[in-house]
């Protein structure tokens, strides 16, 4: 993670240095909580299923580098389960599942000021998840791991709370998922069941401009 993270930080800081934006809001580092409905979207894998689908708390950092009506975004973001996924019916034999991740985004896109107010943004871009979960089948658990990439869009609001301080309100959606890691039946002597990542985030954040 640190190999994709040190280049990136080191390459918008200095774009942020040479390409200046407004007084005050070249660079910014912000802090958010958010959550993610239907982690692992097992609906999508075994239509047939219904559900009680998982639910995840997000906690992590941005950095934001603004450049005129252009901006780059990174960050890190890790989530904590807040209720297990568990299949109250459907032909697979899966019980319950927990997925947990961590996902280093890379966005890019466009800002539109709002006066002095703040900005509204859209942009789009890849993102590194590491992931672990444990899926039970049939009354036995298994533990499972994947390394793997996504695409993603966002759109987002800041509003200006003091010269340096916004307040961001954002939405992402991330197409993502693993390689088949688990088999969904005992009778398949092939792996079906893969890691999902994808789906709508909702965050809500404080954006601290150093520059």
């Amino acid at each position: 993670m640190m190999k994709i993270t040190t280049p990136l930080f080191a390459i918008m800081i200095s774009i942020a240095l040479a390409v200046p934006a407004a007084a005050g809001e070249n660079l910014g580092l912000g802090v958010h909580v958010g959550a993610h409905h239907n982690v692992g979207a097992l609906t999508d894998q075994s239509p047939a299923a219904m559900t009680d689908p998982q639910n995840s708390l997000l906690l992590g950092f941005s950095l934001k580098v603004n450049m005129s009506f252009f901006f780059l975004r990174t960050g890190f973001d890790t989530t904590f389960t807040m209720n297990d996924g568990e299949v109250l019916e459907g032909s697979d034999q899966i019980e319950s599942y927990s997925i947990q991740y961590v996902v280093v985004p890379g966005f890019a896109g466009f800002r539109f000021p709002i006066r002095d107010r703040g900005e509204m943004y859209m942009g789009a871009g890849m993102a590194y998840f590491i992931a672990d979960g444990e899926v039970t089948v049939a009354g036995a658990s298994e533990d499972v791991s994947a390394i793997n990439r996504g695409y993603g869009l966002l759109a987002g609001v800041e509003y200006r709370l003091l010269p340096d301080v916004h307040f961001y309100m954002e939405w992402q959606y991330y197409d993502a998922h693993s390689e088949a890691l688990a088999k969904t039946q005992t009778s398949y002597t092939w792996d079906n069941y893969y890691l999902d990542y994808s789906g709508h985030r909702i965050i809500l954040g404080v954006m601290y401009y150093m520059l």
